[in-house]
């Protein structure tokens, strides 16, 4: 049974890079039959419930319905690895938020840090992101303008940037007709890094 969790496992990580569609079928093909298999050996084991194997047992029983739902949604992960990673940061720093000594301090640094973590998330510099989201934020004066807010997540922020990029690149190319002195063309590249933060789309 242990080989089984390890290539449980294994297709975990093996599906890891691909997109959620791929991963889907591969869960459902590979991995799920496996995860069956174990809960189908750990419902027929007779063990004392006082017992280390017993109250493990037990735990993983009871959260077999929120495991299995991995399998409903190839976006879904069987570990946390990825949670744990983003709060890191958070979890090292937090003794030295002195700003945090309130309910409200710590929902600002939870808004904070949750914004900070779906900009990597999204692919997009936090830094960059900020400075648009702050700037855009102080047009909102007027409580009509609220609606707009979802136009300031990472995910918009991301998509003005291509958009932003890709009519610059418009209008640079069919300005220029391909007549640019290739001198010309660092300039180029370092203004596309500082427009997308950096990245590459």
């Amino acid at each position: 049974m242990v080989e089984d969790i390890r290539q449980i496992f294994a297709w975990e990580d093996f599906c890891a890079d691909m997109s959620a569609d791929e991963r889907y079928e591969k869960q459902l093909a590979k991995q799920k039959p496996l995860m069956g298999k174990f809960f189908e050996w750990l419902e027929g084991i007779v063990v004392s419930e006082k017992s280390v194997l017993g109250i493990a047992r037990k735990y993983v029983l009871g959260q077999k319905e929120y495991i299995l739902n991995v399998y409903l949604d190839g976006r879904l992960e069987l570990n946390n690895n990825r949670a744990e990673r983003s709060i890191k940061p958070f979890a090292i720093g937090r003794k030295n938020f002195l700003f945090a000594n309130t309910p409200r301090g710590a929902t600002a640094s939870a808004i904070l840090y949750s914004l900070v973590e779906t900009a990597k998330e999204t692919g997009v510099d936090p830094y960059n992101y900020f400075v648009y989201t702050l700037t855009e934020a102080a047009k909102l004066r007027d409580t009509d303008e609220f609606e707009k807010i979802a136009e300031l997540t990472p995910a918009h922020f991301k998509k003005s940037r291509i958009n932003l990029v890709g009519t610059w690149l418009d209008l640079t190319l069919t300005t220029k007709k391909w007549t640019m002195p290739q001198r010309n063309w660092g300039r180029i590249i370092v203004e596309l890094k500082i427009m997308t933060g950096n990245k590459t789309y």
